[in-house]
């Protein structure tokens, strides 16, 4: 309750409608990745190596699609990476602290966007183990298992649909 309170206060809305307009930029930015293409996220991405962008090179990059959609002075981009293979980027500003990032900062930054690019490996991976386990290897039909793990929610299902119509009755 108390964070609905914090949300909503004055000083926080103006903050909370830019957050908004930032999540809304960022659903419709659509950044082109290919080696032709000389933006600064898809330069990160092939290139595969952080990258401390300053002030000087932000403003020659003025024609930049992600830097029309974020303005900023300072910007830090961290491939995320598996066995040298780039999955994804992730970038961080100081448009709000203003303040360069220290060394510790940037280190820190690599680790947490290190342990983003491991989580979303293993969730990969997870998810092709699950359809690797429920189809044939070879006609990659539905098996057996699936249709037994299938059925068994479906029965729980059931279940638990007829004991709540059993409580309703009770009452």
């Amino acid at each position: 309750r108390n964070l609905y309170k914090d949300l909503i206060k004055e000083d926080k809305l103006t903050q909370n409608t830019n957050l908004l307009s930032l999540l809304k930029d960022i659903k419709n930015l659509r950044v082109p990745l290919s080696t032709e293409e000389h933006n600064i996220l898809s330069q990160a991405f092939f290139e595969g190596v952080p990258q401390h962008i300053l002030e000087d090179t932000i403003d020659q990059r003025k024609n930049d699609i992600f830097l029309q959609h974020f303005q900023t002075n300072e910007l830090v981009i961290i491939p995320l990476k598996v066995k040298d293979k780039v999955i994804g980027l992730i970038t961080a500003d100081n448009i709000y602290t203003q303040k360069r990032p220290s060394e510790d900062d940037l280190r820190l930054f690599m680790t947490l966007a290190n342990q983003a690019a491991l989580a979303i490996e293993n969730s990969r991976l997870y998810e092709l183990v699950k359809h690797r386990s429920h189809t044939d290897p070879v006609t990659e039909l539905w098996n057996h298992g699936f249709f037994q793990q299938k059925l068994s929610c479906l029965l729980e299902e059931a279940k638990a649909k007829e004991s709540g119509k059993k409580e309703e009755k009770k009452k």
